[in-house]
């Protein structure tokens, strides 16, 4: 029996490395300097997939680091948005460019929302995915 838990450890490491990010983004809600886990999870990843020595756990760990970098970067790209939306957030709607002024803050502003929202619900189907698709290999190997 001992052997079984020691030949299914680096399974085990990964299962446990798929729930980290639900972790993270529910610990980054509720307090904003836990998203500061996203890029040490980043490398943890990294550094498992240099030791992994079997095709599925190393494509695991590449689905996983990839999901994290888009989820990652659509978030930074969300922020810059809103950066940009805040340099049009001056003046009035009735000003001398205020009509301008405010169709940019609103483009940026729906941008900001899109990348956001595609930032959280892509990264999330490609992990879940991922994951059934490894352990229904998992599964079927004796």
């Amino acid at each position: 029996m001992t052997m079984n838990i020691m030949s299914d450890s680096p399974l085990r490491q990964l299962r446990c490395v798929y729930l980290a990010p639900v972790g993270i983004y529910l610990a980054s809600w509720l307090w904003l300097p836990a998203a500061w886990l996203w890029p040490v999870l980043l490398l943890f990843c990294l550094l498992c997939w240099k030791r992994a020595v079997s095709l599925r756990l190393k494509t695991a760990y590449r689905a996983l680091m990839q999901a994290i970098g888009i989820h990652l970067g659509c978030q930074l790209l969300a922020l810059g948005a809103l950066m940009m939306a805040g340099k049009y957030n001056h003046g009035g709607l009735f000003s001398g460019a205020g009509a301008q002024n405010f169709g940019y803050l609103i483009g940026y502003l729906l941008l900001a929302a899109v990348l956001a929202l595609a930032g959280t619900i892509w990264p999330a189907v490609r992990l879940v995915r991922s994951y059934r698709q490894l352990m229904t290999v998992q599964e079927a190997q004796p």
